[in-house]
């Protein structure tokens, strides 16, 4: 509903947690882990609830979305 919405209302092609899938819940973790106590709450959620069960994004097949896994 959120990327929705987003795409939606300001027309944007990827709503921000499809963007977020793209670009890897890794970085998005380790970019908030070197912030304020905000930012390190919301890795410290990202990193419970996500990474540390194998939800990376697009490149494992799963994030805030699930993706078929590329085949090389």
């Amino acid at each position: 509903m959120i990327d929705k919405t987003w795409r939606i209302a300001p027309g944007a092609p990827l709503g921000p947690l499809q963007f977020l899938d793209i670009i890897g819940l890794t970085t998005a973790y380790n970019i908030d882990a070197a912030g304020d106590d905000e930012s390190r709450a919301n890795a410290r959620y990202l990193k419970e609830h996500s990474i540390d069960q194998g939800k990376l994004g697009r490149v494992s097949g799963e994030g805030f979305d699930k993706y078929e896994k590329a085949t090389t």
